[in-house]
């Protein structure tokens, strides 16, 4: 059983960055990384920027960014400080030392132990052909220590991730419909990969599948997840890794909490939608203001 409750509230934190003009509605989109924090590293270098994971790592509620970048240059998280403030986390996150030796590109945020904190799969390869070496080079799965740290956990994670490949899309979708995702890997001369995800946890998750009124997806809202001790904050986002479009249905673990879990949903439109009581262990279909079916 669930209930679904309704309040409709301005979206003032889009006015920062789409100043849409008031007479034709058409948004004017304004260039603000560098007031944010978010175009250079925290010692002012450009980066590459191939790959690009958004994410709450660290749980606070607010989506990080994570964007993998150049052989011999670190990947970089930006921690979210609120009020459209970022800061470069590399270090203390651990994404620099992770990824100095690799050169990233598709990357997707995922929990794929269901404890509810997000972890996150990099592909890797050079751009400089197979005379400069390195050029093929092992993908990467980083466990999250629910603090935002993230750990190389790919000795653990079967054979794809022993052998040396030149990664580039990763696309991710739960095609099999078991709670958690798998992915489809791209790769310069070499075959598609697809990978099933078969983490055993007896950990419970939910999913949510969301339709707004006019059909448009719902890209820019979140959905928070409370399922006991655990707290989950999802944005949602289109497009991200590199060259790749994953399935946008939401997924998050929740742990060995069994339910009922509740749902709030933050709409693009301004409207926020509460849905109370949804069992666990199954995905949800969400319209935009009626009944979770």
């Amino acid at each position: 059983m669930s209930t679904a409750t309704n309040t409709t509230a301005n979206n003032a934190s889009n006015a920062t960055t789409n100043d849409a003009d008031a007479k034709t509605a058409v948004p004017r989109w304004m260039e603000v990384g560098m007031e944010s924090g978010s175009a250079v590293s925290g010692s002012g270098q450009s980066e590459a920027s191939m790959g690009i994971a958004c994410a709450d790592f660290d749980g606070d509620g607010l989506p990080d960014i994570y964007l993998t970048h150049y052989f011999q240059a670190k990947n970089t998280l930006y921690r979210n400080l609120g009020e459209l403030r970022f800061h470069d986390d590399s270090f203390r996150s651990r994404a620099a030392v992770t990824s100095f030796e690799s050169l990233g590109f598709g990357s997707a945020a995922f929990d794929f132990d269901r404890d509810g904190a997000q972890d996150l799969l990099v592909v890797n390869g050079h751009v400089l052909g197979p005379a400069v070496a390195p050029f093929a080079m092992t993908p990467q799965l980083f466990w999250n220590d629910g603090r935002g740290r993230l750990f190389d956990a790919s000795g653990a994670a079967g054979p794809f991730f022993q052998e040396a490949r030149i990664g580039r899309s990763v696309a991710a979708a739960d095609y099999d419909n078991d709670g958690d995702l798998d992915f489809a890997v791209s790769h310069v001369a070499q075959p598609l990969a697809l990978l099933r995800n078969e983490t055993r946890t007896d950990r419970r998750f939910i999913g949510l599948e969301l339709r707004t009124r006019d059909r448009v997806p719902p890209v820019g809202g979140r959905v928070e997840i409370v399922a006991g001790s655990i707290r989950v904050t999802l944005p949602i986002v289109a497009g991200g890794s590199y060259l790749a479009a994953s399935d946008s249905r939401l997924l998050a673990g929740l742990g060995e909490h069994p339910g009922p879990v509740r749902a709030t949903i933050f709409w693009p439109s301004g409207r926020t939608q509460v849905c109370e009581s949804l069992s666990a262990d199954r995905y949800w279909m969400v319209y935009e203001g009626e009944e979770p079916r």
